[in-house]
């Protein structure tokens, strides 16, 4: 019993020791998750641009892509990763991620012209560049979106990146199960996109709505589809479920008590 414990202390311990290392952790396929499902990157799909141009700290964000998800668990969101690449694989650098969560509007409807979109922001976080982890992965020859200014460039860029926002503060907390809500991503650069633009990833997924993208000119969120074929986009991102450093330790005492099983055979 008293190794038993010994070891728990220990094991907490190390986890802790771990600091931004478990903080800063990456998401991996078959990883946890808080929503429907995860919504995997397209390795030859489209970057939609999420970079404002030069604005002011008090200017509404002008390029916000968001799109819907639904709670599979009450609690806190404290995890969000996301799929991006640059525009001409030029990157630049981040000065401040804005992440944003809005209540949903229902289709009002059905099969007519009107679609489900963001409606009350419920919840925004900025963070700066040392607030998230990002690494890059595999991708394929991908296209570029500025819907706004109906620019489609396909094949354009290939390197592809995931963003990993964990343990954040302040989190939202989700109501309930089966609540469905809208993630919306926006993000100040340096050279304000003439160095290098950003874009979120479209995901080969498709659950429930379109994907949307802020029309600032006309200020109403306008449905996101594959100029090609007409068909709907959605974007990659996964909602997480608790810190690494909680899973780590689960681990751990999971293995003790088998540990400790074995030993009573």
């Amino acid at each position: 019993m008293k190794r038993t414990k010994i070891f728990l202390v220990m094991t907490a311990a190390a986890i802790l020791a771990l600091g931004p290392t478990a903080a800063l952790a990456h998401w991996d396929a078959g990883d946890g998750h808080k929503m429907h499902e995860p919504q995997l990157p397209d390795p030859t799909g489209w970057d939609v641009r999420i970079n404002n141009a030069r604005r002011q700290p008090d200017d509404p964000f002008e390029w916000i892509t968001a799109d819907d998800w639904q709670c599979s668990g009450s609690g806190a969101v404290t995890d969000i990763h996301f799929w991006t690449s640059w525009r001409w694989d030029m990157p630049d650098e981040i000065l401040a991620l804005h992440v944003m969560v809005f209540a949903d509007v229902p289709d009002p409807d059905g099969d007519g012209p009107l679609y489900s979109h963001p409606g009350e922001r419920l919840h925004l976080w900025t963070f700066g560049p040392n607030d998230y982890a990002v690494r890059e992965v595999t991708g394929d020859l991908q296209g570029w979106a500025d819907p706004p200014f109906e620019q489609w460039e396909p094949e354009e860029h290939q390197r592809m990146y995931q963003f990993n926002i964990t343990e954040i503060p302040d989190p939202l907390m989700q109501q309930e199960e089966g609540t469905i809500y809208w993630l919306g991503i926006s993000a100040d650069l340096w050279g304000e996109g003439e160095c290098g633009m950003l874009g979120w990833k479209t995901s080969l997924l498709h659950w429930n709505y379109d994907a949307v993208y802020w029309d600032v000119m006309n200020a109403t969120w306008q449905e996101l589809r594959d100029p090609e074929d007409g068909r709907s986009l959605d974007m990659a991102f996964v909602i997480t479920p608790e810190p690494a450093t909680l899973g780590l330790l689960g681990l751990g005492v999971a293995g003790l008590v088998a540990s400790r099983r074995r030993r009573r055979r």
